[in-house]
């Protein structure tokens, strides 16, 4: 990415931010980044480490010289002055990540260039022994609290691209990214109804990335009727093939679900869901055994997406 896209992106960014957060800097301007770099502080920094900059990094450097925000865990980025390698500017990080990589002679870690100032107990890096065709950089976050490791991300766009879905996510500024996505999930679950499925699938899970609710119920569903969810850990909770449980009601499936994937989810097996306990062989829930109904307000109470609510709950 060059800095003519950079600079839309980010301020469109910026202005969801305030959106979500109206109270933070309320008289201030809503640019979350600072005054860009020079082109001569951006060579000084790259004669300072030895190497050239990834494009969309040095690109990024020249729209804004730093960065706040990105990401909910990730509170500021670097500026020119600031940038350095990992090892020298954290050493605890580097040699607490560095067995993380154990086919590689060098860890990613131990030679990776640290782009993060603020973090929740996390740091985001630049790996220059992981560079692809375009000459970009894999890039990397890592949190101690996740009890997970890196976080591998194609380039540093890649890698702001992830953080501003997860502001997303995690915020829902109500604006007009929200909207568009909306607008998309629509578009392809009446697609789907057509006999798609490549690219509705494509649409929900960028969707869900970016905290649309329906995007994910839809995505789980149609991959769920097209047994493709078998890395899921939901869908293996459902399908516990060791668990006894009911064979999937696909009439009642079917009535909100997309019409090719159900006649291809209809070749194959039948699909189990497994209820809360085991129950014995060739057993049938009466009406007296069905589970109360909540009361009205529960799933608001819950938390619980109104997708997925039962009517009058």
């Amino acid at each position: 990415m060059d800095r003519h896209a950079w600079k839309p992106f980010l301020q469109r960014w910026s202005e969801e931010w305030r959106i979500a957060h109206p109270d933070e800097e309320p008289d201030g301007d809503p640019w979350l980044g600072c005054p860009p770099a020079t082109e001569d502080e951006v060579r000084a920094l790259e004669a300072r480490l030895g190497c050239v900059l990834p494009p969309s990094f040095r690109e990024f450097l020249l729209v804004t010289n730093g960065w706040r925000h990105a990401g909910n865990f990730v509170w500021s980025l670097r500026g020119t002055e600031e940038i350095g390698w990992l090892a020298d500017l954290e050493p605890m990080w580097a040699d607490a990540y560095a067995d993380w990589d154990e086919e590689e002679e060098e860890p990613a870690a131990a030679r990776s260039l640290l782009i993060s100032l603020e973090a929740d107990a996390g740091v985001v890096y630049l790996d220059p022994g992981d560079v692809d065709e375009r000459g970009e950089w894999a890039a990397y976050d890592v949190f101690s609290w996740t009890a997970m490791g890196p976080d591998r991300h194609g380039s540093f766009y890649e890698k702001m691209y992830d953080f501003y879905a997860g502001f997303h996510a995690l915020d829902r500024p109500q604006c007009e990214t929200q909207r568009a996505w909306d607008a998309k999930v629509e578009d392809a679950r009446l697609a789907s109804l057509r006999g798609e499925v490549d690219r509705p699938l494509a649409v929900f899970a960028q969707a869900a990335r970016f905290g649309r609710d329906r995007a994910s119920f839809l995505h789980f569903q149609m991959r769920t009727l097209l047994r493709e969810e078998d890395d899921d850990p939901f869908y293996q909770m459902l399908t516990n093939s060791d668990t006894r449980s009911w064979t999937l009601d696909e009439d009642l499936f079917a009535a909100q679900g997309p019409a090719p994937a159900v006649r291809r989810a209809r070749t194959g097996p039948p699909l189990r869901l497994r209820l809360h306990a085991p129950v014995p062989e060739g057993a049938r829930p009466t009406a007296s055994q069905a589970p109360a109904r909540p009361s009205p307000g529960a799933a608001e109470r819950a938390g619980v997406p109104t997708l997925l609510r039962q009517p009058g709950v």
